[in-house]
């Protein structure tokens, strides 16, 4: 097989992920395109959405509604600032990745898009019900 078809090898070998120094270098946007992407905004919720589903199915047996309403809305805020600060890495990266062409500034859109719902989510769950 010629050299130049030969797999690249990542710059963070698997073992490295999701500890505290590459969570450091995802979010100062040291991490290649797609691993600041794909492990970034859909590795990192492979954990948060169980973790969370286990964590307020448990809460759902010992608070009531309003406690766990708040718990849910701080646990949606702090993953909302989580990705708002993954989606300026997403951007920065993008910016210094030409050759992915357009598709670097859709990976950019849904990172924001994820950030903004996550938000809005939030500040639902933290302002109590709706009138009416």
């Amino acid at each position: 097989m010629p050299a130049d078809h030969e797999p690249q090898r990542p710059a963070h070998p698997r073992s490295t992920y999701f500890t505290p120094r590459w969570f450091a270098d995802l979010l100062s946007a040291r991490l290649s395109l797609g691993d600041t992407f794909w492990a970034g905004l859909f590795g990192t919720a492979l954990f948060f959405v169980p973790a969370g589903f286990i964590l307020f199915f448990m809460a759902s047996l010992l608070f009531d509604p309003t406690v766990l309403s708040l718990l849910s809305g701080l646990f949606l805020a702090i993953m909302a600032l989580f990705h708002m600060a993954l989606t300026t890495a997403v951007f920065r990266t993008a910016r210094r990745a030409p050759q992915v062409g357009a598709w670097r500034w859709v990976g950019v859109l849904l990172a924001l898009i994820n950030a903004v719902i996550l938000a809005l989510t939030a500040i639902m769950m933290l302002g109590g019900p709706l009138p009416g």
